[in-house]
């Protein structure tokens, strides 16, 4: 992208607009074959999978022969059949396999639908071979596909039992590791457990010394931008042994402790595994191809902050709406036309006996709730968590809540996907009434990007004083080295949660709880002079502090 300063064109990340076709293209030109998992399903620690949102609308099972969701997905690939169909290596591209499906047997047993998934493959001209990857286990060797599509095991390392079980069930197709895990993703709040590069190097060599191919996950790093980070059911790895499975987000950066980082710079690691592939060729590493140069990376300018809004001012409320509900309990996301963002619920409660203390319980939150009173935070629940009751009073009249929930990414992995609705899916209650609390104005807020320029375009209501922690939108400006990548540090500032737009592009969420400190920003998305936005959900309305 060439240097144009605030003209940097608007790319909506919230629609996970990609030209395939392109990085296809690119592939090909730099030499790199392709094994491509074109969906409906791919994991990849990305929202619900990669699916869409909107199948949650449609009353249908996912990933199984349900009508609705078959003829979705045929649709869809029949659309995407465009892309890839030229870039077949059977038509002089870089795509020489295509998986089916992905880790299904870690998910449902629905043979005919593999068998539905590969003959659309070939109904709609895929001719290159077909493949697939699960877990080593026998039962999702067995349920994850039928024995005559090359099956291919994910695991951290191969070992002899591996490979004779792997044997057991498929014979006649080499030993295929679709994903030798180098490194995890990061969890908020978790602990980012690295290998060394020892360790992975050891393991690479026995698994080529057993006769494996292998396809390491991650072998370079990424960044889930926007909103599409997705989650997992699991224990945290900063928990204690013993705790329960929960629901756990996946931070924005991608880089996985992988071989190569998602700056694109080769680490430890990846020298190691050089070694290892040379040792096991029986070459110098000198002879295997030569490593390019690092792309630079540079420190940018100091952010100038110029404009901040509230969220609550009801002019800029307003404006970031993009649906307003009135019903007589909650809505969820999906029934508001939403795929990611926030929901803010909206009610009032009358005032009954002035000494009663009133405490509030959410059913079905996901994911997280700030709860306010008459615009005054009173605190925050977190889906899964013995959390802290939140409590008020209401001395006269009748007092507005607020509540504002966030999507923090739909769990990408196993039966909890099925699950996954976003907002509040149940009902809200108090501790004073068996009842539900009820007449709620449900608005969906899914902070698109021109709804954050037209935010900052409004005037502030001058009679609006906003609470002492609130959401607010704040505007700056920085100055750069164009096309040179930079990491923007939240670590160490007093900016506490929220999301990050650069020049119009939705970056990602940044928490001081970590393990993530810093966002990566591509140099492609850079000029001389750049604009940065940030929702930071607790502020007093201050600039925020470097």
């Amino acid at each position: 992208m060439a240097e144009r300063g605030f003209e940097v064109e608007y790319i909506d990340m919230t629609e996970n607009t990609a030209n395939l076709r392109a990085f296809l293209q690119l592939c090909w030109e730099v030499g790199l074959y392709v094994m491509l998992r074109p969906a409906p399903y791919i994991c990849s620690e990305c929202d619900w999978g990669g699916m869409p949102y909107w199948l949650m609308r449609e009353d249908c099972c996912p990933r199984t022969m349900d009508a609705a969701f078959t003829e979705a997905y045929k649709t869809y690939f029949q659309r995407l059949m465009q892309e890839i169909e030229p870039m077949l290596s059977t038509r002089g591209g870089p795509i020489i396999a295509v998986s089916v499906e992905n880790e299904y047997g870690s998910f449902g047993m629905d043979r005919e639908y593999i068998r539905w998934n590969a003959d659309l493959y070939r109904t709609c001209g895929i001719d290159v071979p077909l493949y697939n990857t699960d877990g080593d286990n026998a039962f999702m060797l067995t349920h994850g596909g039928p024995e005559d599509i090359w099956l291919g095991i994910n695991l951290a390392a191969v070992t002899e039992q591996s490979v004779k079980s792997y044997h057991t069930y498929q014979r006649g197709y080499p030993i295929y590791v679709g994903e030798m895990w180098g490194g995890r993703a990061q969890q908020w709040g978790g602990r980012f457990a690295r290998q060394t590069a020892q360790t992975i190097a050891q393991r690479y060599q026995t698994a080529l010394s057993l006769g494996a191919h292998v396809n390491f996950y991650m072998f370079c790093g990424g960044t889930n931008f926007g909103f599409f980070g997705g989650a997992n059911f699991c224990t945290y790895r900063a928990d204690v042994p013993g705790a329960t499975e929960r629901y756990i987000p996946f931070c924005t950066s991608y880089d996985v402790d992988a071989p190569v980082t998602e700056d694109g710079r080769p680490t430890e690691k990846y020298f190691a595994l050089r070694q290892a592939l040379a040792g096991h060729r029986g070459m110098s590493v000198d002879d295997l191809p030569p490593v390019p140069e690092n792309r630079p990376v540079q420190t940018a300018g100091d952010i100038r902050w110029e404009s901040a809004r509230c969220v609550f001012d009801p002019s800029v409320l307003d404006l970031l709406t993009e649906t307003k509900v009135f019903s007589g309990n909650v809505r969820t996301m999906e029934a508001l036309g939403q795929d990611y963002g926030f929901v803010l619920y909206t009610t009032h409660i009358r005032a009954s006996d002035p000494d009663y203390t009133y405490s509030v319980s959410i059913e079905g939150l996901h994911d997280r709730a700030d709860i306010y009173a008459d615009g005054s935070y009173l605190g925050t629940y977190y889906r899964d968590r013995e959390n802290t009751p939140v409590s008020f009073r209401i001395p006269a009249g009748s007092v507005r809540l607020d509540l504002l929930v966030e999507n923090m990414g739909r769990i990408c992995y196993g039966h909890k996907i099925l699950d996954e609705h976003k907002g509040i899916t149940g009902y809200v209650r108090t501790n004073r009434c068996a009842g539900i609390v009820t007449n709620w104005e449900s608005r969906s807020l899914p902070f698109r990007y021109p709804q954050i320029t037209g935010a900052f375009d409004t005037e502030p209501s001058g009679s609006f004083i906003p609470d002492t922690t609130a959401p607010h939108l704040f505007r700056g400006t920085f100055s750069a080295v164009p096309g040179v990548d930079t990491h923007l540090r939240f670590a160490n500032t007093n900016m506490t949660r929220g999301q990050v737009w650069i020049n119009g592009f939705a970056i990602g969420r940044y928490w001081n709880i970590g393990p993530q400190e810093t966002l990566y920003i591509p140099g492609d998305l850079l000029g001389s002079e750049n604009r940065i936005e940030i929702l930071e959900l607790y502020s007093d309305g201050s600039y925020p502090a470097p």
